[in-house]
């Protein structure tokens, strides 16, 4: 990650960074990095890099000056309940205002935070998808989480399968979407994906 010259891509708006083996340390290079030189920065995908609380720490540090980011991706990041609270705490305080999509999914992150994400979710009014899937949450607290987001927009959906919470338009046509039929008699909306992408 030392190595790419950001000072030279000052309009650089999407960043994937997958599976790159960027740990706690490169994630402090990279947020002085994109701080410095990269406002317009809107999607940073960090998918299975071990940047741990550590790394959401030193993002918190920096992200006043990312003022645009729209879409963050932390799947399987080795992150906790303590990095959780450090991002809800960056949202409770008026940061990242324009987030619209995150994954959290596949982390170490459960009772201790959950209460916090309650807090956080209503600060965030342009989102319109999130992913706390394989982490410790239980079905109960998928559910408490999906009660708070109706309370802002009834036409949140969820996908107890994929863990997938999802915005849908209010003239999105149900049957339009991807349905996954594991039996024919029980059919179920998954919500559109922003993170995945054609290979």
């Amino acid at each position: 990650i030392e190595q790419i010259k950001f000072n030279s891509i000052p309009h650089l708006e999407s960043l994937i960074l997958r599976e790159n083996q960027i740990t706690s340390k490169g994630m402090l290079h990279l947020c002085d990095e994109l701080s410095s030189f990269c406002p317009a920065l809107r999607i940073l995908d960090l998918y299975d890099n071990l940047i741990e609380d550590d790394g959401i720490t030193f993002l918190s540090k920096k992200v006043d000056r990312l003022k645009f980011i729209e879409l963050l991706d932390f799947w399987n990041c080795g992150i906790t309940d303590k990095g959780v609270n450090v991002f809800c705490d960056m949202i409770i305080k008026g940061s990242l205002s324009e987030l619209d999509s995150i994954n959290f999914k596949n982390n170490q992150i459960g009772e201790e935070s959950f209460q916090t994400i309650l807090k956080a979710l209503p600060y965030l009014k342009n989102l319109k998808y999130c992913n706390f899937s394989q982490t410790k949450f239980t079905e109960t607290d998928f559910d408490e989480i999906l009660k708070c987001l109706l309370s802002n927009n009834q036409n949140w959906k969820f996908n107890m399968n994929s863990g997938e919470f999802c915005l849908l338009k209010e003239d999105t046509d149900e049957s339009s979407l991807i349905v996954n039929e594991p039996k024919k008699e029980d059919k179920e909306i998954i919500p559109q994906n922003p993170f995945m992408r054609k290979n």
